[in-house]
């Protein structure tokens, strides 16, 4: 056995060798050693041999321990992004167990999480066209036309009646002169509005006629810019639920498993304190 492995990893847990141990014996009397043929070897006994064996085994498990409690002790510390990122580096799932709930929380997010971004994808490889039909993007000009059309022709209508009560010979029972005067009136800014948005949705029209492609093209970035944006919010809350739910889960799992390696942390330093004391 080298003798060195042993020397370096106890020099890695802050130990060093008492003086008066039986494992400071043992070194020394490899040290001394000097083999006068090549195939001349040490012969150690088998509680010497037993030792070392053992020492060896304590010292690398207790330098195991401390990496973990050091993961642990990060994870109850654990307050940001960066921190969780960190830890997961270090594998900090293989050390804790996270109790089933919130696993499922946290699964149930991530599902939530990809779904949404393969919505957004799947809409940008859309074509569109399909995109404008699919979602009615395209303004209904055509409508809006015959509805205004037929907006103009009431407001019309009631603007003469109106006016031949308060004009002309033409006399109507259900009407009196101030009734008269505001059916003529709203009939009037009625038919000036209509008119407004009639030639309004016309230029429109033969715009979209004209310019057909780019403004199809115009209309789906805009939508694909806000459905992504909205997407996203949505993203950043969901990651902001998971992270909530996910650090609390690994603080009070690192919290629980902590306690049990301090334990064996301990164990392992009492059993290494016959032959070793803290640097």
């Amino acid at each position: 056995m080298n003798i060195n492995l042993i020397l370096n990893a106890a020099s890695e847990v802050n130990l060093s060798i008492k003086t008066n141990s039986d494992l400071h014996k043992i070194i020394k009397k490899i040290d001394k050693f000097k083999p006068k043929k090549n195939n001349e070897f040490l012969k150690l006994s088998e509680n010497e041999s037993e030792l070392l064996k053992l020492t060896q085994l304590d010292l690398n498990q207790l330098k195991k321990i401390k990496m973990i409690i050091q993961i642990l002790r990060l994870g109850i510390k654990l307050s940001n992004v960066e921190d969780l990122k960190r830890l997961k580096e270090k594998q900090i799932e293989n050390l804790i167990d996270i109790d089933v709930s919130s696993s499922s929380k946290i699964q149930e997010i991530y599902v939530l999480i990809n779904d949404k971004f393969e919505t957004l994808k799947n809409l940008k490889n859309k074509d569109k066209k399909i995109i404008v039909e699919q979602y009615n993007l395209m303004p209904p000009t055509t409508s809006l036309i015959l509805f205004f059309s037929f907006l103009i022709l009431v407001s019309i209508i009631f603007s003469y009646l109106g006016f031949s009560h308060l004009f002309l010979d033409v006399k109507y029972s259900y009407f009196n002169q101030t009734l008269a005067f505001w059916t003529m009136l709203f009939g009037g800014v009625f038919f000036l509005l209509s008119i407004n948005y009639l030639f309004k949705n016309i230029f429109v029209k033969l715009k979209q006629i004209k310019d057909k492609n780019k403004i199809i093209d115009k209309l789906a970035m805009n939508f694909l810019d806000r459905r992504e944006k909205k997407i996203n919010m949505t993203i950043l809350k969901l990651r902001k639920k998971q992270f909530q739910i996910e650090s609390k889960s690994i603080k009070k799992a690192s919290s629980l498993k902590l306690k049990e390696y301090l334990i064996e942390e301990n164990y392992l330093l009492n059993s290494l304190r016959r032959n070793f004391i803290l640097q």
